[in-house]
């Protein structure tokens, strides 16, 4: 392929796409990519989109002619798994490939990790929420001044900022508990493989 599956120590997805093929390209963003689950997974992957067209080779546009098609790989590069054919575009076909390539990549299960960052960013999202009905109702405000009043949206605003803190913290320490599998961590000059924690 005309991608480096490699750097960055990280798994990595490949779509492999022909961009005449409309109808099952938006299916698959539709389907695959428009999922909360997927979008948090994918953090913590590299993606490329490879237009079919763009291979250097006719021996790669041979090898990968049946487009559309993902390839996942651990991070090392290589290949875990692949989605091509009727399924490509299925949700449930997407997440199993996710799912194995995690696996191999990963200590600790993905669906964890999907329900810790979707618990953070409900969160956020209430934080976020509040804000705004906070922002409205300082614009009342400026139009009729009540220092009462004030002061409580003064509170309620250091309260959210301090939650919103938290929530910073909470994700930070989050993605940085996902570790790689001790034979994927890159050794430094000398050293030996170690363990991740």
């Amino acid at each position: 392929m005309s991608v480096d599956v490699t750097s960055d120590s990280k798994p990595a997805v490949v779509w492999v796409y022909r961009p005449d093929d409309d109808r099952t390209n938006a299916s698959c963003e539709a389907n695959i990519f428009n999922n909360e689950g997927v979008g948090i997974a994918m953090k913590k992957f590299r993606t490329f989109r490879v237009n079919w067209h763009d291979m250097p080779t006719e021996t790669l546009q041979e090898e990968y002619k049946n487009t559309p098609a993902f390839f996942f790989f651990d991070p090392t590069g290589k290949l875990v798994t692949k989605s091509q054919g009727k399924k490509v575009d299925s949700l449930s076909t997407f997440s199993k490939a996710l799912d194995a390539t995690w696996g191999k990549s990963f200590a600790g299960k993905l669906r964890t990790y999907q329900k810790s960052m979707t618990k953070i960013l409900d969160r956020l999202d209430r934080v976020e929420g509040r804000k705004q009905v906070l922002d409205q109702s300082r614009a009342r405000l400026a139009a009729k001044p009540n220092p009462r009043k004030q002061r409580a949206l003064d509170k309620e605003d250091a309260e959210l900022e301090k939650t919103l803190a938290e929530i910073e913290t909470d994700e930070k320490t989050l993605l940085a508990s996902v570790d790689l599998r001790p034979e994927h961590i890159p050794a430094e000059d000398g050293e030996e493989v170690a363990s991740s924690r």
